[in-house]
């Protein structure tokens, strides 16, 4: 699974780190057997193999923990930005509606003005809304 942050150009890439972390397990069990094997004829060089496997399984451990860790702060970061611009969009939203709710109730007020004018203002009015078509 990919993700990819376009606001910080942060690509993570969880199978990867995923392999990695299977491929170090997997070099530690090879590590251990081949310790096994070794012990017998050459006890204190498998030993220091066994320690370097498992210093480097402790490393990739540490980097997926890591990239985890960045990865979520990263959508937590997300997150708040995405909340913050949703309340504001929101509020643009109501202050719209408020406004339209204002001019159509004017233009009602003036529609009915103008309906309840004389002969030639209803002409008028006519007209306009023939030429507004």
């Amino acid at each position: 699974m990919s993700i990819f942050f376009a606001t910080r150009n942060v690509t993570i890439d969880r199978s990867s780190l995923e392999e990695a972390l299977a491929a170090a397990k997997a070099a530690h069990e090879a590590s251990e057997r081949a310790l096994h094997d070794a012990t017998k004829s050459h006890g204190a060089m498998a030993e220091a193999q066994s320690k370097g496997a498992k210093e480097a399984l402790a490393a990739a451990e540490a980097a997926v923990v890591s990239e985890r860790r960045r990865g979520e702060d990263e959508l937590a970061k997300l997150r708040e930005d995405h909340r913050k611009k949703s309340a504001l969009a929101r509020q643009l939203v109501a202050e719209k509606e408020e406004a339209l709710t204002l001019v159509t109730a004017e233009a009602d007020e003036l529609r009915k003005e103008v309906e309840s004018g004389g002969h030639s203002e209803k002409k008028i009015f006519a007209l306009a809304q023939v030429r507004h078509n």
